[in-house]
């Protein structure tokens, strides 16, 4: 049983027409990774990301990340001054950013 960074992997055999097979390369090719790889991500209801994409999906996540930490400098500066319209325009920034937060995460880490 091959191992992968210490964890056992199981291999299973899958039979295919030899278009499905030929479609199977193409796709895990055009991903940038395995066709096991692809499998995986697929049985697991993921993208196929290739790594550069998973990589522009993390650094997205981080400018996300910056920009809620920046929303919360505004907001902390907003209640010191009473600036109640702009505070809730930031909420309301704030809020929108969530799902958008999540969306990414669901894709990096399942």
């Amino acid at each position: 049983m091959p191992k992968i960074a210490g964890n056992p992997m199981t291999t299973i055999a899958v039979r295919l027409p030899p278009e499905e097979a030929q479609e199977l390369r193409d796709r895990a090719e055009m991903a940038g990774i395995a066709h096991s790889a692809f499998l995986r991500q697929a049985w697991r209801n993921r993208p196929a990301l290739s790594p550069e994409e998973r990589d522009a999906l993390r650094g997205a996540l981080d400018h996300l990340v910056r920009i809620g930490g920046n929303l919360n400098q505004l907001s902390k500066h907003c209640n010191q001054v009473q600036d109640a319209p702009t505070q809730t325009a930031i909420r309301d920034i704030q809020e929108a950013l969530v799902p958008v937060l999540q969306a990414v995460r669901g894709v990096l880490h399942p």
